[in-house]
Protein backbone atom coordinates (compact mmCIF):
# COMPACT_ATOMS: atom_id res chain seq x y z
CA UNK A 1 0.00 0.00 0.00
CA UNK A 2 1.12 3.34 -0.75
CA UNK A 3 0.25 5.82 1.41
CA UNK A 4 0.35 9.73 1.10
CA UNK A 5 -0.61 12.06 4.12
CA UNK A 6 -1.57 15.93 4.39
CA UNK A 7 0.99 17.45 6.53
CA UNK A 8 -1.11 20.47 6.72
CA UNK A 9 -0.30 22.88 10.14
CA UNK A 10 2.81 20.39 11.01
CA UNK A 11 5.17 23.48 10.62
CA UNK A 12 7.18 24.84 13.59
CA UNK A 13 5.18 23.58 16.63
CA UNK A 14 2.97 20.40 16.79
CA UNK A 15 -0.65 20.79 17.92
CA UNK A 16 -2.88 17.79 19.06
CA UNK A 17 -3.38 17.02 15.73
CA UNK A 18 -0.29 17.32 14.66
CA UNK A 19 0.68 14.91 17.68
CA UNK A 20 -2.10 12.54 16.58
CA UNK A 21 -0.78 12.36 12.93
CA UNK A 22 2.95 11.20 14.51
CA UNK A 23 1.85 8.74 16.11
CA UNK A 24 -0.16 6.98 14.22
CA UNK A 25 2.00 6.90 11.21
CA UNK A 26 5.25 5.82 14.03
CA UNK A 27 2.95 3.20 15.09
CA UNK A 28 1.81 2.24 11.21
CA UNK A 29 5.15 1.91 10.21
CA UNK A 30 5.92 -0.88 13.12
CA UNK A 31 2.57 -2.84 12.63
CA UNK A 32 2.10 -2.51 8.80
CA UNK A 33 6.02 -1.84 7.65
CA UNK A 34 5.16 -3.11 3.88
CA UNK A 35 3.42 -0.04 3.60
CA UNK A 36 5.18 2.91 1.68
CA UNK A 37 4.38 6.42 4.11
CA UNK A 38 4.62 9.82 1.25
CA UNK A 39 4.10 13.08 3.49
CA UNK A 40 2.50 15.07 1.31
CA UNK A 41 4.52 18.35 3.10
CA UNK A 42 3.67 22.18 2.35
CA UNK A 43 7.16 23.37 4.74
CA UNK A 44 9.71 23.07 2.78
CA UNK A 45 12.02 24.56 5.72
CA UNK A 46 10.33 23.05 8.59
CA UNK A 47 12.44 20.95 11.11
CA UNK A 48 10.00 18.94 12.81
CA UNK A 49 11.39 15.33 13.06
CA UNK A 50 8.72 13.36 11.58
CA UNK A 51 9.83 14.90 8.08
CA UNK A 52 13.16 13.20 8.46
CA UNK A 53 11.74 9.90 9.26
CA UNK A 54 9.77 9.56 5.77
CA UNK A 55 9.65 10.47 2.49
CA UNK A 56 8.43 13.81 1.29
CA UNK A 57 6.50 15.14 -1.69
CA UNK A 58 6.52 19.35 -1.16
CA UNK A 59 3.34 21.13 -1.84
CA UNK A 60 4.13 24.30 -0.46
CA UNK A 61 1.61 26.73 -1.94
CA UNK A 62 -0.83 25.08 0.12
CA UNK A 63 0.97 26.47 3.05
CA UNK A 64 -1.98 28.35 4.06
CA UNK A 65 -5.41 27.56 4.61
CA UNK A 66 -7.31 29.74 1.72
CA UNK A 67 -5.06 28.14 -1.07
CA UNK A 68 -6.07 24.86 0.97
CA UNK A 69 -9.78 24.97 0.61
CA UNK A 70 -9.14 26.77 -2.96
CA UNK A 71 -6.07 25.23 -5.06
CA UNK A 72 -5.99 21.96 -2.42
CA UNK A 73 -8.36 19.65 -4.71
CA UNK A 74 -6.42 19.41 -7.54
CA UNK A 75 -2.89 20.09 -5.87
CA UNK A 76 -3.52 16.72 -3.76
CA UNK A 77 -5.24 15.13 -6.34
CA UNK A 78 -2.00 15.97 -8.92
CA UNK A 79 0.07 14.88 -5.95
CA UNK A 80 -1.94 11.33 -5.28
CA UNK A 81 -1.70 10.97 -9.42
CA UNK A 82 2.49 11.44 -9.06
CA UNK A 83 3.27 9.19 -6.51
CA UNK A 84 0.41 6.40 -7.46
CA UNK A 85 -1.04 6.68 -3.79
CA UNK A 86 -3.44 3.91 -3.67
CA UNK A 87 -4.71 6.14 -0.17
CA UNK A 88 -4.45 9.97 -0.03
CA UNK A 89 -5.08 10.75 3.99
CA UNK A 90 -5.97 14.30 5.78
CA UNK A 91 -5.49 13.65 9.37
CA UNK A 92 -6.22 17.75 9.96
CA UNK A 93 -10.07 17.53 8.90
CA UNK A 94 -10.00 20.29 6.28
CA UNK A 95 -11.49 17.28 2.98
CA UNK A 96 -9.78 19.16 0.20
CA UNK A 97 -10.83 16.90 -2.11
CA UNK A 98 -12.56 17.17 -5.56
CA UNK A 99 -16.37 16.15 -5.44
CA UNK A 100 -16.61 15.76 -9.09
CA UNK A 101 -14.67 16.00 -12.55
CA UNK A 102 -11.61 14.49 -14.36
CA UNK A 103 -9.11 15.00 -11.43
CA UNK A 104 -10.57 12.28 -9.23
CA UNK A 105 -9.11 9.80 -9.66
CA UNK A 106 -9.17 5.80 -8.61
CA UNK A 107 -7.03 6.24 -5.12
CA UNK A 108 -9.20 5.96 -1.56
CA UNK A 109 -9.70 9.70 0.10
CA UNK A 110 -9.36 9.49 4.15
CA UNK A 111 -10.24 12.52 6.08
CA UNK A 112 -9.93 12.68 9.89
CA UNK A 113 -12.64 15.43 11.75
CA UNK A 114 -11.82 15.75 14.94
CA UNK A 115 -15.12 17.24 16.37
CA UNK A 116 -17.89 19.21 15.33
CA UNK A 117 -17.42 22.38 17.07
CA UNK A 118 -17.72 24.85 13.94
CA UNK A 119 -20.90 22.97 13.28
CA UNK A 120 -22.43 23.02 16.60
CA UNK A 121 -20.42 26.36 17.76
CA UNK A 122 -19.90 28.07 14.88
CA UNK A 123 -19.80 31.48 16.95
CA UNK A 124 -17.17 30.59 19.10
CA UNK A 125 -15.10 29.97 15.88
CA UNK A 126 -12.91 31.56 12.96
CA UNK A 127 -14.22 33.11 9.97
CA UNK A 128 -12.42 30.81 8.15
CA UNK A 129 -12.47 27.71 9.72
CA UNK A 130 -16.56 28.39 10.21
CA UNK A 131 -15.88 28.75 6.39
CA UNK A 132 -13.74 25.41 5.90
CA UNK A 133 -16.76 23.15 7.82
CA UNK A 134 -19.62 24.90 5.77
CA UNK A 135 -17.66 23.88 2.54
CA UNK A 136 -15.33 21.18 2.27
CA UNK A 137 -15.86 19.27 5.39
CA UNK A 138 -19.66 19.50 4.72
CA UNK A 139 -18.86 18.13 1.13
CA UNK A 140 -16.93 15.31 2.88
CA UNK A 141 -19.92 13.06 2.87
CA UNK A 142 -19.56 13.26 -0.97
CA UNK A 143 -15.74 13.71 -1.57
CA UNK A 144 -13.92 11.27 0.60
CA UNK A 145 -14.68 7.41 1.07
CA UNK A 146 -13.81 7.28 4.91
CA UNK A 147 -14.39 9.73 7.50
CA UNK A 148 -12.45 8.79 10.61
CA UNK A 149 -13.19 10.62 13.49
CA UNK A 150 -11.76 10.20 17.58
CA UNK A 151 -14.88 9.35 20.00
CA UNK A 152 -18.66 7.69 20.12
CA UNK A 153 -19.65 11.41 20.60
CA UNK A 154 -17.89 12.99 17.86
CA UNK A 155 -19.23 10.26 15.33
CA UNK A 156 -22.93 10.72 16.58
CA UNK A 157 -22.43 14.62 16.27
CA UNK A 158 -20.64 14.52 12.58
CA UNK A 159 -23.99 12.00 11.44
CA UNK A 160 -26.22 14.39 12.41
CA UNK A 161 -24.46 17.84 11.53
CA UNK A 162 -22.66 16.65 8.02
CA UNK A 163 -25.84 13.89 6.97
CA UNK A 164 -23.58 11.06 6.29
CA UNK A 165 -23.91 7.62 6.47
CA UNK A 166 -23.47 6.01 9.35
CA UNK A 167 -21.08 3.58 7.50
CA UNK A 168 -18.79 6.03 6.14
CA UNK A 169 -17.57 7.06 9.93
CA UNK A 170 -15.20 5.12 11.43
CA UNK A 171 -14.17 5.55 15.16
CA UNK A 172 -10.38 5.35 16.13
CA UNK A 173 -9.61 7.14 19.31
CA UNK A 174 -6.64 9.18 20.40
CA UNK A 175 -4.36 7.97 22.93
CA UNK A 176 -1.11 8.83 24.84
CA UNK A 177 1.76 7.36 25.83
CA UNK A 178 1.48 6.09 29.61
CA UNK A 179 4.80 6.90 31.53
CA UNK A 180 5.85 4.76 34.38
CA UNK A 181 5.19 5.32 37.99
CA UNK A 182 9.22 5.90 38.09
CA UNK A 183 8.88 8.08 35.69
CA UNK A 184 6.53 10.07 37.73
CA UNK A 185 8.09 9.99 40.84
CA UNK A 186 10.96 11.48 39.56
CA UNK A 187 9.47 14.22 37.82
CA UNK A 188 7.45 14.71 40.85
CA UNK A 189 10.95 15.43 42.62
CA UNK A 190 11.69 18.13 39.94
CA UNK A 191 11.84 21.88 41.09
CA UNK A 192 9.12 24.07 39.79
CA UNK A 193 10.48 27.25 40.75
CA UNK A 194 12.04 27.50 36.80
CA UNK A 195 8.09 27.68 36.01
CA UNK A 196 7.20 30.16 38.31
CA UNK A 197 5.32 27.86 40.35
CA UNK A 198 5.98 28.41 44.20
CA UNK A 199 2.47 26.83 45.77
CA UNK A 200 -0.06 23.81 45.30
CA UNK A 201 -1.34 24.21 41.72
CA UNK A 202 -4.34 23.46 39.55
CA UNK A 203 -3.43 22.71 36.53
CA UNK A 204 -4.89 23.86 32.56
CA UNK A 205 -3.41 22.41 29.85
CA UNK A 206 -4.38 23.81 25.85
CA UNK A 207 -5.11 27.03 23.70
CA UNK A 208 -7.83 28.89 25.50
CA UNK A 209 -11.05 29.69 24.07
CA UNK A 210 -14.74 30.43 25.03
CA UNK A 211 -15.44 26.77 24.16
CA UNK A 212 -12.62 25.45 26.55
CA UNK A 213 -14.44 27.31 29.86
CA UNK A 214 -11.71 28.36 31.29
CA UNK A 215 -12.87 31.47 32.79
CA UNK A 216 -15.54 29.87 34.71
CA UNK A 217 -12.67 27.76 36.09
CA UNK A 218 -10.83 30.75 36.91
CA UNK A 219 -13.65 32.31 38.94
CA UNK A 220 -14.28 28.71 40.76
CA UNK A 221 -10.45 29.20 41.58
CA UNK A 222 -10.62 32.85 42.78
CA UNK A 223 -13.49 31.59 45.62
CA UNK A 224 -11.18 28.93 46.90
CA UNK A 225 -8.52 31.85 47.05
CA UNK A 226 -11.36 33.73 49.47
CA UNK A 227 -11.50 31.29 51.11
CA UNK A 228 -8.12 31.12 52.38
CA UNK A 229 -6.68 28.40 50.21
CA UNK A 230 -3.15 28.73 49.35
CA UNK A 231 -2.85 27.76 45.70
CA UNK A 232 -1.79 28.50 42.39
CA UNK A 233 -3.74 28.47 38.89
CA UNK A 234 -1.18 27.31 36.09
CA UNK A 235 -1.94 28.17 32.00
CA UNK A 236 0.10 25.87 29.74
CA UNK A 237 -0.34 26.38 26.44
CA UNK A 238 0.23 29.39 23.75
CA UNK A 239 -0.32 32.78 25.20
CA UNK A 240 -3.67 34.14 25.27
CA UNK A 241 -5.38 37.48 26.16
CA UNK A 242 -7.68 35.77 28.62
CA UNK A 243 -6.48 37.32 31.93
CA UNK A 244 -7.24 40.70 30.21
CA UNK A 245 -10.77 39.83 29.50
CA UNK A 246 -11.90 37.96 32.12
CA UNK A 247 -12.94 40.20 35.51
CA UNK A 248 -11.18 38.65 38.60
CA UNK A 249 -9.65 39.86 41.67
CA UNK A 250 -5.87 41.54 41.83
CA UNK A 251 -5.22 38.68 44.67
CA UNK A 252 -6.74 35.93 41.89
CA UNK A 253 -4.32 37.27 39.14
CA UNK A 254 -1.47 37.70 41.17
CA UNK A 255 -2.23 33.16 41.74
CA UNK A 256 -2.18 32.35 37.72
CA UNK A 257 0.92 31.12 36.31
CA UNK A 258 1.27 31.15 32.32
CA UNK A 259 3.56 29.04 30.89
CA UNK A 260 3.40 29.32 27.30
CA UNK A 261 4.54 26.70 25.03
CA UNK A 262 6.17 24.14 26.85
CA UNK A 263 8.42 20.96 25.52
CA UNK A 264 7.54 17.55 26.21
CA UNK A 265 9.63 17.12 29.39
CA UNK A 266 8.71 20.36 31.23
CA UNK A 267 4.60 19.18 30.65
CA UNK A 268 5.21 15.74 32.20
CA UNK A 269 7.09 17.48 34.62
CA UNK A 270 3.61 19.75 34.87
CA UNK A 271 1.20 17.00 34.42
CA UNK A 272 2.95 15.01 37.31
CA UNK A 273 3.29 17.83 40.09
CA UNK A 274 -0.10 19.25 39.44
CA UNK A 275 -2.90 18.64 42.70
CA UNK A 276 -5.20 18.57 39.88
CA UNK A 277 -5.65 18.85 36.43
CA UNK A 278 -8.62 21.16 35.30
CA UNK A 279 -10.72 20.90 32.10
CA UNK A 280 -14.54 21.89 32.30
CA UNK A 281 -14.98 22.02 28.20
CA UNK A 282 -18.16 22.47 27.20
CA UNK A 283 -17.53 20.26 24.25
CA UNK A 284 -14.50 18.36 22.93
CA UNK A 285 -14.11 15.81 20.47
CA UNK A 286 -11.91 13.67 22.57
CA UNK A 287 -10.08 15.69 25.91
CA UNK A 288 -7.21 14.78 25.27
CA UNK A 289 -5.70 16.29 28.26
CA UNK A 290 -8.01 14.71 30.34
CA UNK A 291 -6.49 11.16 29.21
CA UNK A 292 -2.85 13.29 29.91
CA UNK A 293 -3.70 13.85 33.33
CA UNK A 294 -5.14 10.31 34.32
CA UNK A 295 -1.85 8.75 32.16
CA UNK A 296 -0.09 10.59 34.93
CA UNK A 297 -1.67 9.59 38.11
CA UNK A 298 -2.62 13.18 38.75
CA UNK A 299 -6.45 13.41 39.82
CA UNK A 300 -8.10 14.94 36.72
CA UNK A 301 -11.73 17.33 36.91
CA UNK A 302 -13.48 17.68 33.83
CA UNK A 303 -17.17 18.02 32.35
CA UNK A 304 -20.12 15.36 32.03
CA UNK A 305 -20.76 16.36 28.13
CA UNK A 306 -19.78 15.07 24.82
CA UNK A 307 -16.67 12.86 24.95
CA UNK A 308 -15.19 13.36 27.93
CA UNK A 309 -17.67 10.29 29.58
CA UNK A 310 -16.41 7.89 27.22
CA UNK A 311 -12.67 8.54 27.74
CA UNK A 312 -12.69 9.21 31.40
CA UNK A 313 -15.03 6.59 32.25
CA UNK A 314 -15.53 6.52 36.28
CA UNK A 315 -11.75 7.94 37.06
CA UNK A 316 -12.16 11.28 37.09
CA UNK A 317 -14.64 14.07 38.61
CA UNK A 318 -16.97 14.86 36.53
CA UNK A 319 -18.78 17.92 36.76
CA UNK A 320 -21.65 20.52 34.80
CA UNK A 321 -19.37 22.69 33.32
CA UNK A 322 -21.99 25.41 33.19
CA UNK A 323 -22.31 25.58 36.96
CA UNK A 324 -19.19 27.75 38.48
CA UNK A 325 -19.68 26.20 41.91
CA UNK A 326 -20.10 22.40 40.47
CA UNK A 327 -16.26 23.36 39.16
CA UNK A 328 -15.33 25.07 42.36
CA UNK A 329 -16.94 22.09 44.93
CA UNK A 330 -14.72 19.48 42.75
CA UNK A 331 -11.37 21.62 43.29
CA UNK A 332 -12.23 22.25 46.62
CA UNK A 333 -12.85 18.06 47.09
CA UNK A 334 -9.62 17.23 45.14
CA UNK A 335 -7.74 19.69 48.08
CA UNK A 336 -9.25 18.44 51.20
CA UNK A 337 -10.01 14.93 50.62
CA UNK A 338 -6.79 12.70 50.39
CA UNK A 339 -8.84 9.59 49.81
CA UNK A 340 -10.46 10.92 46.85
CA UNK A 341 -7.55 12.05 45.87
CA UNK A 342 -5.67 9.02 45.44
CA UNK A 343 -8.65 7.50 44.61
CA UNK A 344 -9.01 9.30 41.69
CA UNK A 345 -5.17 9.03 40.97
CA UNK A 346 -5.02 4.92 40.97
CA UNK A 347 -8.24 4.73 38.78
CA UNK A 348 -7.87 7.35 36.53
CA UNK A 349 -4.08 5.80 35.85
CA UNK A 350 -5.61 2.37 35.27
CA UNK A 351 -8.32 4.04 32.97
CA UNK A 352 -5.33 5.76 30.61
CA UNK A 353 -3.75 2.12 29.85
CA UNK A 354 -7.32 1.66 28.09
CA UNK A 355 -6.05 3.75 25.44
CA UNK A 356 -2.79 3.43 23.30
CA UNK A 357 -1.57 4.17 19.71
CA UNK A 358 -1.05 1.20 18.55
CA UNK A 359 -4.34 0.52 18.69
CA UNK A 360 -5.47 3.59 17.10
CA UNK A 361 -3.45 2.91 14.66
CA UNK A 362 -4.38 -0.82 14.02
CA UNK A 363 -8.26 0.87 13.34
CA UNK A 364 -6.70 2.96 11.05
CA UNK A 365 -5.08 0.53 8.83
CA UNK A 366 -8.16 -1.76 9.06
CA UNK A 367 -10.09 1.29 7.87
CA UNK A 368 -7.60 1.73 4.88
CA UNK A 369 -7.62 -1.97 3.66
CA UNK A 370 -11.78 -2.19 4.08
CA UNK A 371 -11.34 0.81 1.34
CA UNK A 372 -8.98 -1.60 -0.97
CA UNK A 373 -10.58 -4.60 -0.43
CA UNK A 374 -7.85 -5.99 1.54
CA UNK A 375 -7.73 -8.21 5.18
CA UNK A 376 -7.91 -6.20 8.30
CA UNK A 377 -4.38 -7.18 8.98
CA UNK A 378 -1.34 -6.20 6.67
Amino acid sequence: MRLGVFTYGMDKQLTGIGRYTVEVLNHLRQIAPATEIILINPYRDSSLPIYKEFEQYFVPQLMRLPAVLTAGARTLEQAARALRLDILHDPCGIAPFPITGFSKGDWKRVVTVHDAVPLLYPKLQPALTRVTFQTRVRWSRFSSDAIVTVSESAKSDLIRTLKVPESKVHVTELATIQPSLDQIQRWRQQDLSGFGIRRPYFLFVGSINPRKNVGRALQAFASLIDEGIDAEFVLAGPPQRLLETTVLPEQTKNRIVSTGYLNDEQLHVLYANAVAVVYPSLYEGFGLPVLEGMAHATPVISSNVSSIPEVAGDAALLIDPNDTNAILNGMRAVLSDDSLASRLRQKGYKQATRFDWATTARKTLQVYNALLGKPSEE
